[in-house]
């Protein structure tokens, strides 16, 4: 019982998505576009920085579906803990 409630826990606190809840996979992702947007700053050539806009706009979607996946995930988990807390 009290392993399982460590364990609902730590969930609940994001002890499995990153410190305080953070979503690890759109941090990550955010950090790539912004590298890209650094590279495509720098490059002259039309058909590289017509590349990396259709990678950032690709990874804007991305984001945005880890976040909605993310806060669906931690809803689900703050539900659980509260039903194990009753």
């Amino acid at each position: 019982d009290i392993l399982n409630m460590i364990d609902s826990r730590m969930r609940h606190t994001g002890g499995g998505s990153g410190a305080a809840g953070e979503n690890i996979i759109g941090r990550e992702m955010r950090r790539g576009a912004e590298a890209i947007k650094q590279i495509m700053s720098q490059q002259k050539d039309p058909k590289v920085i017509k590349f990396c806009e259709r990678v950032l706009a690709g990874l804007a979607r991305d984001i945005v579906r880890s976040d909605e996946d993310h806060a669906r995930r931690m809803k689900e988990e703050q539900q659980e803990y509260d039903l194990s807390q009753n």
